[in-house]
This record gives C-alpha cells, sequence and structure tokens, in this order.
C-alpha cells in the first residue's frame, strides 16, 4: 500500500548532539529509487580490466 512515513534520527557524540527528520517514500513497486548501499565492484576487487568497466556500462 503507498504511504509515507516521517521518522526522526537523533544522534549524540562528542562533537554535540544533531536532528533530522527523514521521510520513507513507500509505492505500489518494491524499488521507486536505484539500489543503495551495494557495490557490484566488490567482485573484482583490484582485477578490474578495460573490458569489465566497458561491460559494466553497456549493461
Amino acid at each position: 500500500m503507498p504511504a509515507e512515513y516521517l521518522t526522526t534520527f537523533r544522534v549524540t557524540n562528542n562533537s554535540g548532539k544533531a536532528e533530522r527528520q527523514f521521510k520513507i517514500v513507500c509505492g505500489d513497486n518494491l524499488a521507486l529509487t536505484p539500489h543503495m548501499g551495494w557495490n557490484s565492484w566488490y567482485v573484482w576487487e583490484n582485477h578490474i580490466t578495460d573490458s569489465i568497466m566497458r561491460a559494466s556500462a553497456e549493461a
């Protein structure tokens, strides 16, 4: 069910305190935005080649 949810992030550390509202928007589809927080480059570690980069760009 499409909906919007408001929440508040509160953090405290040696530098002080901060607070910010955050809105979560849910729609009929599973993902309204591209995936975030996962990077496929980790599978290549330090073995990235020109052909791997071109294949990823084409995809």
